[in-house]
């Protein structure tokens, strides 16, 4: 399970790293690109309550 979870981690992490960088640097955010990181938080967000938690 852990191993079908990875890729998807790392995809939601790849579209919110952006957008981070960019508001980090008060660049403006479209509304498509904020709605895809909060989907994205949202997923990861939900994996992780799929997770053991690790010692």
């Amino acid at each position: 399970m852990v191993a079908k979870l990875k890729p998807a981690f790392q995809k939601a992490h790849d579209q919110i790293q952006p957008l981070d960088e960019a508001a980090r640097k008060g660049d403006p955010l479209g509304e498509a690109a904020v709605e895809a990181a909060q989907d994205a938080q949202d997923a990861q967000d939900a994996a992780r309550t799929l997770l053991p938690a690790s010692n």
